[in-house]
């Protein structure tokens, strides 16, 4: 038969678990491939959308350049024709 002491003790004790380092090494070492992955194609995407916006910039810079210099050309063409 417990003591009273005995039986304190024995109920206090319970067992706790702690988590096993070696599994969380182990997941992040087969999710990082994948976080990898999913940061180089960020990061492509990134890349390929900035160079389409100074594409397109340069293409509008470029027409209205040349807008500008067709229009001048032609008024000088007029011009000349008039005289």
């Amino acid at each position: 038969m417990y003591t009273t002491s005995q039986h304190r003790s024995t109920a206090r004790t319970t067992t706790t678990t702690t988590a096993d380092p070696t599994f969380t090494v182990t997941v992040a070492l087969a999710v990082a491939p994948f976080a990898t992955a999913v940061a180089l194609s960020y990061a492509a995407f990134t890349a390929v959308f900035a160079v389409g916006v100074v594409t397109t910039l340069a293409f509008v810079v470029a027409r209205r350049q040349l807008a500008e210099t067709t229009s001048r050309r032609t008024a000088a063409l007029e011009r000349s024709t008039r005289a």
